[in-house]
C-alpha cells in the first residue's frame, strides 16, 4: 500500500513540477510581447509638435 501512494505521488508531482518550469517561460513571453506592443503604440501616439521640429 505505502509502495503505491509513492507511485501515485511520483505520477502527479512529475507533469506538475513540468508545468511549474514551462509556465514562467510563457507569461514571460507574453508580457515581453505586451511591452513592446505597448513601446510601438506610444510611439506612434506620442508625436507632438516637438517631434516635428526636431
Amino acid at each position: 500500500m505505502d509502495l503505491f501512494i509513492i507511485f501515485i505521488a511520483i505520477i502527479l508531482v512529475t507533469p506538475l513540477f513540468i508545468l511549474s518550469l514551462l509556465l514562467p517561460f510563457t507569461f514571460s513571453r507574453r508580457k515581453i510581447e505586451k511591452i513592446q506592443f505597448l513601446d510601438l503604440d506610444r510611439s506612434t501616439k506620442a508625436l507632438g509638435a516637438w517631434d516635428f521640429f526636431l
